[in-house]
């Protein structure tokens, strides 16, 4: 897969786990993410991810396993 991780996805309800890694995704992660009310573990590594997200705002702890983001 490749291109951005549509944000639509955040809003799967009760989304606890989600496995993107060596894939071929790009951009920024969706701030959606970090505020989603059950996910737990987001896996993205083996993407092209940018680092950074909206600093404004409360964030939910979001555990992101093994990350290898572009600068």
């Amino acid at each position: 897969m490749s291109g951005v991780i549509p944000s639509s996805v955040a809003h799967i309800p009760k989304l606890t786990y989600l496995y993107l890694d060596h894939n071929q995704f790009s951009g920024r992660i969706p701030e959606p993410f970090y505020k989603h009310p059950f996910l737990k573990e987001m896996y993205i590594e083996g993407n092209a991810f940018r680092p950074g997200v909206n600093p404004i705002g409360l964030h939910k702890v979001l555990e992101v396993f093994d990350s290898e983001f572009l600068v």
